[in-house]
């Protein structure tokens, strides 16, 4: 028991950091790439972290799986996926999946605001339209999300539209 308690001395007591840390060992050791190996890995670290082997609620994911018995398994050997079970738990229980999940969603909105923005300025719409339209937003879906619809705004239209929206 001594081992636990001096690596969560050494990290301060902070769960944050030890996320960081669990994600940094899991990148180096699974998270590469996503291909059918390591969709493979993760199901099967999934699979175990429930308590079982047998990949079934996450088969669809990959095609580097087996059919035994009635069930799905990963056809990699179990210890990596193993070693990457504590830094599973320990993420997924600081909300590690969440978070993710949601920056991915920001960064898919984002590249789809670049787009809209820039299909509007090709058909003629003005850019004291669109950063009107997008000032608009702020009332429906929340200051913070318009900030951001006006950050990437800025670097859609250039650093010229920029003053426009500080005057505002």
């Amino acid at each position: 028991m001594r081992g636990p308690k001096l690596i969560t001395r050494g990290l301060g007591g902070r769960a944050g950091v030890a996320a960081i840390v669990s994600l940094g060992v899991a990148w180096g050791l699974l998270m590469h790439s996503m291909g059918w190996a390591q969709s493979s890995y993760y199901a099967q670290v999934r699979a175990l972290a429930d308590g079982g082997a047998a990949i079934d609620r996450w088969h669809w994911e990959t095609q580097d799986k087996a059919w035994v018995d009635g069930h799905f398994y990963s056809v990699k050997a179990p210890g990596l996926a193993a070693l990457t079970v504590p830094a599973y738990l320990g993420l997924d229980a600081v909300g590690a999946r969440g978070a993710s999940r949601d920056a991915a969603e920001r960064a898919r909105r984002t590249e789809e605001l670049r787009a809209h923005l820039a299909g509007a300025l090709n058909v003629g719409v003005s850019r004291e339209e669109l950063v009107e339209v997008l000032m608009q937003t702020a009332i429906y879906a929340g200051v913070p999300a318009a900030n951001e619809a006006l950050r990437t705004a800025v670097d859609v239209l250039g650093t010229d539209d920029a003053e426009s929206f500080k005057e505002r």
